[in-house]
């Protein structure tokens, strides 16, 4: 999991995250000219003008023909302990504190002429797997896109990686599509958003098994959403409907990468039908989130079961940022005062209680999971960030009444 010297990888990755930052601060066009109210794009949305933005921004009207490129990447160093663990390596094997790169990516993105185009592999773990393989065709009154690509889901999934609060999503990532082969139309109007897609679900560089296709949306509005965003609510629904060829699956973690699943469900089923529901405030420095999943399985061996998982969440920021928000998801945080600049970077303070309910679809074995999760992300500067957190995970189908879990990461992008 962890590369074989533990001492030259964080090195390794110290270098790059020293040598991002510095590299942008000599280019005060991009770096200095930001405010905190801009958001930087996510994944799930294509760039705005140029180049060096990448998803979830909104469009602007495209300029003339012409070719650019950019280069960028990310890299997420973990370190997971595990305490109170005997009930869970009993009932599901035994469980190490352990180190892992969670992700290691390189993204080349840019335009020619009408078309963008982004490619990001993730070199993390033991293969190469593509993260984003697409091409978009901007300048149109919605903006089109084909390839390999996230599926229109949840506030939660469309966030990208580089910007949400926890280190792990929520157990409602149970029910994402994540990403798959396919069509998608996306449009982004001021403070409404919507989008919609086929996919064929795959898996990495292949095709699933079987004729599994799905047909996935999501539209959010902001009814309240102030010039700097401190002022926000934002609401949001996402459904897919699935094409299920043969069985259905479902797979749920505890709060921690390097941690085994604890629930595999496998359903017959000949269709499933999603529905998320998400709704966000910011008020000032606070920040409030939740959704809400529920999946109801067309299976006549199961007596079309219905299954459901949640969560809540809020931070709030000591140093007085907030949370940047555009294009129905959260970006880029900047602290008033990095500690390149001589400040104290960012402080933000988190909090979050995730539940999830498959004991319709389950014959035998863990159908309940519930976790507790706090902790502290320092934003050194907007690109290099340090996250610490604490979670009690409870399975009280395996007897599992908690186990303790003390998370650490480091990060940078570029």
């Amino acid at each position: 999991m962890l590369l074989p010297s533990f001492t030259r990888s964080i090195a390794l990755v110290l270098a790059v995250g020293v040598a991002a930052p510095v590299l942008a601060a000599v280019q005060p066009q991009k770096a200095r000219g930001q405010s905190q109210a801009e958001v930087e794009p996510a994944d799930d949305a294509m760039p705005r003008a140029q180049s060096t933005q990448e998803a979830g921004a909104v469009e602007e009207p495209a300029r003339e023909p012409g070719i650019s490129f950019d280069f960028g990447g990310r890299v997420q160093m973990d370190y997971t302990m595990f305490t109170d663990s005997e009930p869970f390596d009993g009932a599901f094997g035994g469980v190490e504190n352990d180190g892992e790169f969670r992700r290691l990516r390189a993204r080349a993105s840019g335009h020619v002429g009408r078309f963008n185009y982004k490619a990001q592999l993730d070199f993390a773990g033991q293969e190469v797997n593509p993260k984003d393989l697409y091409v978009g065709l901007r300048g149109l009154p919605v903006k089109l896109r084909a390839g390999y690509q996230y599926e229109p889901w949840s506030l939660e999934q469309q966030t990208s990686s580089r910007y949400v609060t926890f280190m792990e999503r929520s157990f409602a990532i149970a029910f994402s599509p994540d990403r798959n082969l396919g069509l998608r139309v996306i449009k982004d109007h001021d403070k409404a958003y919507w989008s919609v897609g086929v996919f064929r679900e795959t898996s990495g560089w292949e095709t699933r098994p079987g004729e599994h296709y799905n047909i996935t949306s999501r539209a959010a509005y902001a009814p309240i959403l102030s010039n700097d965003q401190r002022r926000l609510l934002h609401l949001g629904v996402s459904h897919t409907h699935k094409f299920v060829d043969g069985a259905l699956s479902l797979t749920l973690r505890p709060d921690a990468h390097i941690a085994p699943p604890v629930v595999r469900l496998t359903v017959p089923a000949s269709s499933a039908d999603y529905v998320q529901l998400e709704a966000s405030t910011n008020l000032g420095s606070l920040g409030v989130q939740s959704e809400y999943a529920r999946g109801w399985i067309q299976s006549v061996e199961r007596s079309d079961p219905s299954v459901w998982a949640a969560y809540a969440q809020a931070s709030f920021f000591l140093t007085g940022e907030h949370r940047p928000y555009s294009s129905a998801v959260f970006g880029r945080v900047k602290p008033r005062r990095s500690l390149y600049d001589g400040g104290p970077g960012a402080i933000e303070i988190k909090a979050r209680y995730s539940y999830a309910d498959f004991s319709e679809a389950t014959e035998n074995g863990v159908s309940k999971a519930s976790s507790f999760t706090t902790g502290v992300n320092w934003y050194w500067t907007s690109h290099l960030r340090t996250m610490a957190e604490f979670s009690r995970t409870s399975l009280p189908d395996a007897g599992v009444e908690s186990t303790s879990i003390w998370k650490f990461r480091f990060m940078t992008d570029w």
